[in-house]
């Protein structure tokens, strides 16, 4: 059974190529496919985590992407990608509430489900939070600004290269285009 999940939430990135924008500023290659999900970091220059993100499919329009964040991350994200597209047409909009799918596929870490975006009414739903947080603690997956200490943690502190949120050729790139800015 679903249940909601206050502490996370959807954005939609309007932008007219948002896979290759978020290839550029973040940790992983961004590949939108069918039912496939995505996780990825938003690094300071200096290599530490500063938000990390999972990219949803979205068929419907090659502009667009959805991003599940963390709902206390949404200013800090709107912030970093302010602050690389400068000069680009973009925008940042809540789309939705978040639902844990405990039957669902998380590609961080099997037996987790995954968090959806809720496709109806909401408000006669369940909590899920203690129950999605106790299977996060049970496979070490750490997440979230409570958890990881924005500014301060290393990818590799968080096993966040096990997790798939992170490649060593994507994050060597973003550090060298970060320190040139």
């Amino acid at each position: 059974m679903k249940t909601l999940l206050p502490s996370h939430t959807f954005l939609r990135l309007t932008h007219p190529s948002p896979q290759t924008f978020l290839t550029r500023i973040s940790t992983s290659t961004i590949h939108i496919h069918p039912n496939k999900i995505t996780p990825t970091l938003l690094l300071s220059p200096k290599g530490r985590i500063l938000h990390e993100l999972r990219i949803h499919n979205n068929t419907n329009n090659s502009h667009n992407v959805l991003i599940e964040c963390h709902t206390h991350a949404i200013k800090g994200i709107r912030d970093v990608i302010a602050k690389y597209a400068i000069r680009e047409k973009w925008e940042l909009t809540q789309e939705g509430d978040a639902v844990w799918n405990p039957q669902g596929t998380d590609p961080r870490a099997e037996g987790i489900g995954c968090i959806e975006m809720s496709t109806g009414n909401t408000e006669q739903m369940q909590n899920g939070e203690i129950e999605y947080t106790m299977q996060r603690y049970k496979i070490g997956l750490a997440q979230g600004p409570e958890e990881i200490p924005i500014g301060i943690a290393n990818p590799l502190e968080y096993n966040m290269d096990i997790m798939h949120a992170s490649e060593y050729s994507a994050v060597c790139h973003t550090q060298v285009r970060h320190r040139a800015d």
